[in-house]
């Protein structure tokens, strides 16, 4: 099992992305989680289509330097998906 809770992160050079869910990992719990990247554009949370009970609950993402929308900070979904914000 994977969790990630009660969690803060401030990206402030490019990465590439914050959080992943890869296909080998069987449960995930992504709760409570607050994501800021500066300036440059990528993803916040990938969620790989092959792994299963992945629940996300309170992710707040802000983009301050760029717009950040839905599709351009996340890809694929958990099983339950709950109050995701996007501040861009």
């Amino acid at each position: 099992m994977y969790g990630q809770r009660h969690t803060q992160i401030v990206q402030k050079k490019p990465a590439g992305w914050n959080i992943t869910v890869q296909h080998a990992i069987q449960q995930a719990t992504i709760e409570n989680v607050s994501i800021t990247i500066y300036d440059s554009p990528m993803k916040v949370l990938i969620i790989d289509d092959g792994a299963p009970n992945v629940l996300v609950r309170e992710v707040r993402s802000q983009t301050p330097g760029w717009k950040g929308t839905k599709e351009n900070v996340l890809r694929g979904s958990g099983d339950e998906m709950k109050n995701i914000t996007i501040e861009g």
